[in-house]
């Protein structure tokens, strides 16, 4: 039995053992956040356990359409005993730091507590009793679908794990081996998934508030480094002044990615005064995930993010000036290759 294999083996026998479980995900939770966190919610719902997805903050309104039929239960954290439930289970989350409000809980957690890691980001540190970690996935929505089969679903989990795959995918366009997201996306696709508004809802532009908040984002378009590394930013009197919600300007970032000679973009983000979430992209063979772990976030080689505390201009001088240095050893390590 490959690893693989005993990985699957026991968490389907975690899944049938337990009764009550808990679904946690990273702070500011994504496509594929939500996506696997509602999807294993719906298969748990199926096989009659009780479940509950614990989040730091309300669920975005972005993401509202993975509750599919209004069943899924919602709670925020100060509303979760984390003792009450028999099975934890952590979905896409590198470390319990990324758990923010729960940190401190689920480090207090003793070995006896059924305590699951399902994660697909290299820095994972392995803090659950079973550790699932594939860094060949493409998104922790795919691992689910991979380890309890496509038996285990129906059109309500199948609508929220393929729109986990879309959104960590890009839609298919990045990511590690994209053959096996499309072998997973497959699965849901037996059922009336529809493809098309699944995309509209994790990417599209739909409102006109979203649209005047990237306006301002991109009258603030700045370049350094000849273009190489480029940024927009957003600060919360934007957000006051359009009455838009925090989630308004998601996927901004991605739009930066289409610039001609671009190669890394940054997204600076203050929904909430002095928080500064930042988003990175990457076009090159440079990890934006190992350069947002340096100011406490972390992700991938072409997708990552981080939260910053402080005045606006000052982050953004100091991401930059970091990165600048960064891209230099990048660059000096590149050349010594291309030398050896």
């Amino acid at each position: 039995m490959t690893e693989t294999q005993k990985h699957a083996a026991a968490f389907r026998q975690i899944i049938k053992d337990k009764k009550q479980f808990l679904l946690l995900t990273h702070l500011d939770p994504d496509g594929d956040a939500l996506g696997s966190a509602c999807g294993l919610a719906y298969i748990l719902k199926k096989m009659k356990k009780q479940v509950v997805i614990g989040l730091c903050e309300s669920l975005p309104v972005r993401y509202e359409f993975l509750n599919r039929d209004e069943s899924l239960r919602f709670l925020q954290h100060e509303r979760i005993n984390l003792s009450k439930y028999d099975a934890i289970i952590v979905l896409d989350a590198s470390t319990p730091a990324r758990l923010d409000k729960f940190e401190n809980q689920i480090k207090s957690l003793g070995s006896e507590v059924c305590l699951v890691n399902i994660d697909h980001h290299g820095d994972n540190s392995r803090f659950g009793t079973l550790n699932i970690v594939d860094t060949d996935s493409a998104s922790a929505s795919q691992m689910i679908i991979e380890l309890l089969g496509a038996r285990a679903l129906d059109v309500n989990s199948a609508w929220c794990l393929y729109a986990g795959i879309v959104h960590d995918t890009g839609s298919f366009r990045h990511g590690v081996n994209i053959k096996r997201a499309h072998e997973a996306a497959i699965h849901c696709l037996v059922f009336p998934v529809d493809s098309k508004q699944v995309y509209n809802r994790l990417f599209s532009l739909e409102t006109e508030v979203a649209l005047r908040l990237f306006s301002r984002a991109l009258s603030r378009l700045n370049v350094a480094e000849r273009g190489r590394i480029v940024y927009m930013y957003l600060v919360d009197e934007d957000y006051r002044e359009f009455k838009a919600e925090p989630d308004a300007a998601t996927g901004f970032v991605n739009r930066l990615v289409m610039l001609e000679g671009a190669e890394i973009v940054l997204f600076f983000n203050e929904a909430e005064s002095n928080i500064i979430k930042v988003s990175l992209r990457s076009n090159i063979e440079f990890s934006v995930g190992d350069f947002a772990s340096m100011f406490g976030g972390g992700g991938h080689v072409r997708a990552a993010g981080c939260r910053i505390e402080g005045i606006m201009e000052k982050v953004i001088e100091r991401m930059v000036k970091a990165l600048r240095l960064s891209l230099e050893i990048h660059d000096r390590r590149n050349e010594a290759k291309g030398q050896g």
